[in-house]
């Protein structure tokens, strides 16, 4: 089981959008894949439609008061364990013992169950952050081509040495995932040499594969719609598709 988790500290960079897609891209290619939904905010779990019903979401998972499998729905695009606004009082509510390594303990559960494991994240590295990325093998970092989606990735670095210090000596920056990406403007190519120039500092590349601006993105979103349901052959489908098969070759590869 690989565990792949999507963050920024920096919102509006599609971080729930690319979590959607990549793992909606790897179940139509036959491997079984689970979503956790860590973020307060639950836009994947909006967006995956999981019904309204009684059982245990990821919230009480994380503070002891259900198993790991009762929390999981089995949908037609991926399994997830839906997101739940109570993780917002994660700080407070979280038990001490062992508390960043909450998830991580959890998933080891079910890990001959799922050949990836897909984590959104809220866009901040407090206690939420930190649990995902305890129990990840690769952090992907999507991100604008603007400075404030940029500046946050130095933060994101940091927080990943103490991670393989303490926790998990595993995880791997995979990649910094363009999103949102118009090559024309000059901000684009202002942005694309600091960011090689930050590539460089994190030891992590930049993606060859850039998810291409397109209102399309922004229209799925408004109504809480996935992207390949509403417009499957938009450019941004085209390229998650693409993103997908340029990861897959990368962790082949080593």
């Amino acid at each position: 089981m690989r565990v792949v988790t999507f963050s920024n500290q920096k919102g509006g960079v599609a971080k729930t959008t690319s979590t959607y897609c990549f793992a909606a891209v790897l179940k139509s290619l036959g491997h079984r894949v689970l979503v956790i939904d860590m973020d307060p905010q639950m836009n994947v779990t909006l967006i995956s439609k999981v019904p309204e019903d009684d059982l245990p979401r990821i919230y009480q998972v994380m503070v002891g008061e259900a198993e790991f499998p009762e929390a999981i729905r089995e949908l037609e695009q991926f399994d997830i364990v839906p997101g739940s606004i109570l993780m917002s009082s994660a700080d407070k509510t979280f038990p001490e013992k062992n508390r960043n390594r909450l998830l991580k303990l959890a998933l080891e559960k079910i890990s001959d169950r799922y050949d990836y494991v897909v984590i959104d994240t809220p866009p901040s590295m407090g206690l939420l952050t930190v649990n995902a990325f305890a129990a990840t093998n690769d952090l992907i970092i999507p991100a604008k081509a603007e400075i404030l989606a940029l500046s946050g990735i130095k933060q994101i670095y940091d927080l990943i040495r103490e991670i393989k210090k303490k926790t998990n000596p595993d995880i791997c920056i995979r990649g910094i995932l363009f999103t949102q990406f118009t090559s024309r403007t000059n901000i684009s190519s202002t942005m694309m040499e600091m960011a090689t120039s930050m590539s460089e500092i994190i030891h992590a590349p930049i993606f060859e594969t850039k998810i291409r601006s397109t209102v399309k993105v922004q229209e799925a979103q408004a109504y809480r719609e996935s992207l390949f349901d509403m417009f499957p052959s938009s450019t941004a489908a085209e390229d998650y598709k693409a993103f997908v098969k340029e990861y897959l070759e990368v962790i082949s590869n080593g």
